[in-house]
């Protein structure tokens, strides 16, 4: 089923009927939150990688240690 646009050109879609302010600030808001979650999400799983990596090594020194002195 096709259905009818509501604008007849481009330029009534930018103007969103009117409401453009609204509209378009609600999705540069949302597009901005999203964005910066991605980042905070990358920088936090480098972040914890690096914590891992540091026990992993603790736990790998500790290990030997034992093994050395029984």
């Amino acid at each position: 089923m096709f259905m009818a646009s509501q604008f007849t050109n481009f330029q009534e879609f930018l103007q969103m009927g009117g409401y453009a302010g609204f509209v378009w600030a609600a999705w540069g808001i949302a597009f901005v939150a999203i964005v910066g979650l991605v980042i905070r999400a990358y920088q936090h799983e480098k972040f914890w990688h690096c914590e891992v990596e540091k026990l992993e090594a603790q736990l790998n020194q500790k290990r030997q240690a034992e093994n050395e002195n029984p």
